[in-house]
C-alpha cells in the first residue's frame, strides 16, 4: 500500500510541469490571438482615420467585383485610402502639385481593375480613382486606389465636384486639410451632400 501511494504521489509530481507549461501555452496562445486580431483596414503610412462620429466597420469585405450592392463606395478593405506623410495644406495649394506627383504605372492600374474584379471593360466605362485625391495629399498606393464607374447617381463625376471643392476649402484655410482626407475616405458621397447638396 505504501509502495502504491509512493508511486501515485511520484506520477501526480512528474504530471504537474507538464500540464502546467501546457495550460501556459493555450493561456498565451488565447492571448496573442487577440492582440493580434485586425480591429481595422490596414492603410499604407499615414493611416487616415474614420471621422470620431462614426465607427469602424469590423468585418471587411473579401475580395469581390466592384459592381455590388454599393457600386459608388470602394470595397474598404482593398481602398482604405492613403496620403502622403510629407503632404500639408501649403504643398497641395501650389499649382501643378498634383501633376507632379501622380505616378500609377500601367502595372499597378491593371491589378487594381484585377482586384475589383474587372477583367474587360469599355472606355471611358471607369475611371481609377484615388480615394484621397492628389490634391487632398492622397498617395499612389494600392491602398488609395479604387475603380470608380462614370455611369450611375453617384458617378465619377461628382467625385471630382467634391474633390475641388474640398481643395478649395482647404486652401482659403475654412477647411483642415487632414479633415478632408478623413470625410473623403470614409463616405465620399456623404461628404458630397455635405458640402455640395444632395441628389
Amino acid at each position: 500500500m505504501k509502495s502504491f501511494r509512493y508511486k501515485a504521489f511520484r506520477l501526480i509530481t512528474n504530471l504537474l510541469p507538464i500540464v502546467t507549461i501546457a495550460t501556459i501555452v493555450l493561456l498565451t496562445q488565447r492571448w496573442w490571438g487577440q492582440l493580434l486580431s485586425p480591429q481595422a483596414p490596414m492603410t499604407s503610412e499615414p493611416s487616415v482615420k474614420a471621422p470620431s462620429e462614426r465607427s469602424q466597420p469590423q468585418v471587411a469585405r473579401s475580395l469581390e467585383p466592384l459592381l455590388d450592392d454599393v457600386p459608388y463606395l470602394p470595397n474598404r478593405k482593398l481602398t482604405p485610402g492613403s496620403v502622403f506623410k510629407e503632404a500639408t495644406a501649403a504643398q497641395v495649394c501650389i499649382p501643378g502639385y498634383s501633376r507632379r506627383v501622380r505616378n500609377v504605372p500601367y502595372e499597378e492600374k491593371a491589378e487594381v481593375y484585377r482586384r475589383y474584379g474587372i477583367l474587360h471593360h469599355r472606355p471611358k466605362e471607369f475611371e481609377l480613382d484615388h480615394l484621397i485625391p492628389l490634391e487632398l495629399g492622397g498617395d499612389n498606393t494600392e491602398t488609395n486606389l479604387w475603380v470608380q464607374p462614370y455611369d450611375g447617381q453617384w458617378n465619377a463625376r461628382l467625385k471630382d465636384d467634391l474633390e475641388n471643392e474640398l481643395h478649395q476649402q482647404v486652401c482659403n484655410g475654412s477647411l483642415p486639410l487632414e479633415q478632408a482626407q478623413q470625410e473623403i475616405s470614409w463616405d465620399w458621397v456623404a461628404a458630397y451632400r455635405k458640402y455640395l447638396g444632395g441628389q
